[in-house]
């Protein structure tokens, strides 16, 4: 993502004066969460951290938690009892592709409130040119 393409291709999109219309806004943010959430459950918090957790969403997590499971896991189980614990999957990737300690180098941030329901992408473009 650092080629000088992906800059100009960021920069056109992301900083281009039709950004500021709503409607494009919504149909690159649309966009995304169709192409994401079907492949990872993406909840569009804004600040897309997939690459620092094997690809499994930290949102998808019922209480949001994104560095590990809560007191409430048992036997691998969500405590809310309807799914495996997201923490438990991606301990389980992690072993399976022998990259364990990539769970342990990195504390995941928590999602900005004000990030909630934006474009992850147009995110990490501003951030990366800042």
């Amino acid at each position: 993502f650092g080629s000088k393409i992906a800059k100009g291709v960021g920069r056109f999109i992301f900083k281009a004066p039709f950004w500021e219309n709503s409607v494009v806004a919504k149909a690159l943010l649309k966009t995304e969460v169709l192409s994401k959430h079907s492949l990872v459950g993406c909840e569009s918090c804004g600040q897309c951290r997939l690459g620092d957790t094997l690809y499994i969403c930290p949102e998808t997590c019922p209480k949001g938690l994104a560095n590990g499971p809560c007191g409430g896991t048992t036997l691998d189980r969500c405590e809310f009892g309807d799914r495996e614990c997201i923490h438990s999957v991606k301990a389980r990737l992690a072993k399976a592709v022998k990259q364990t300690e990539i769970l342990k180098e990195k504390l995941i941030p928590t999602v900005p409130l004000e990030t909630r329901g934006t474009s992850s992408w147009k995110n990490w473009y501003l951030a990366t040119e800042a």
